[in-house]
């Protein structure tokens, strides 16, 4: 299996085991980049993460970017983004993983289709069940219907494309991919949001270039949601509360 030309950005935040787990599965699908930008954990997950891939990390596959403090899962995939050398990003949260094929499968079906700017896969829970947040409406669409949605209507975006993907208002920021110029033509991530919101904020922006999100059901990745978020409730709360 020859490498998928893609740089793969993980925001790490104390998701421990989990971290590894996720690296773990890029490798097995021969991503050829893995950049993962660390916001201060004192878990441990990145010095296991290094131990582990040390030869990687050595020859650069496996990019370490460190910070001293939580920038907040905005700033640090726009930091992940500067360091890609590739042409299409994923963004992965650290407690997700891509099952077998998954990776492959979402790159071929996004270039198969340039209509489209901004595409994930179909997210399961660590019991099995699906995650709902995959494939989602934005809150209050009537507030900039119709000029940030290009003058589609619910029905339009609600329509199936042939076999392999269909519309979406937006996707989970959990695992998205797109391709690396468009994320620098639309400014990244707004870094204005810490926590939250961001990824519907993104799909708004993908939506007024006139493309398409889309969703792929056949690619599939597992989130083990909330991970990251067990240290501080209450801040995370707050931070959902403030995005919105």
């Amino acid at each position: 299996m020859s490498s998928l030309l893609l740089s793969a950005i993980v925001v790490n935040y104390n998701a421990g085991d989990w971290l590894t787990r996720c690296v773990s599965s890029l490798m097995a699908e021969q991503v050829d980049e893995v950049i993962v930008v660390d916001n201060g954990s004192v878990d441990g997950s990145m010095d296991a993460l290094e131990h582990q891939f040390s030869p990687l990390v050595k020859s650069g596959q496996i990019k370490l970017l460190p910070q001293f403090s939580n920038l907040g899962f905005s700033k640090a995939c726009n930091k992940g983004t500067e360091a890609a050398r590739n042409p299409h990003i994923l963004f992965l949260n650290p407690d997700s993983m891509a099952h077998a094929g998954s990776l492959k499968t979402l790159l071929e079906t996004f270039i198969k289709h340039p209509g489209f700017g901004l595409v994930g896969g179909k997210i399961f829970n660590t019991n099995g069940t699906e995650q709902a947040q995959a494939k989602r409406g934005l809150p209050a669409l009537g507030l900039f219907q119709p000029k940030a949605l290009g003058h589609q209507t619910a029905n339009t975006l609600a329509q199936t494309h042939p076999e392999d993907i269909s519309e979406a208002q937006a996707i989970s920021g959990s695992c998205m991919l797109m391709s690396k110029a468009l994320y620098l033509k639309i400014g990244g991530f707004d870094e204005r949001y810490t926590l939250h919101c961001e990824d519907l904020d993104l799909c708004i922006k993908v939506h007024q270039q006139g493309l398409r999100v889309g969703y792929v059901e056949s690619a599939h990745f597992t989130h083990a949601k909330g991970v990251c978020s067990t240290k501080n409730p209450m801040w995370v709360e707050w931070q959902k509360h403030k995005s919105m």
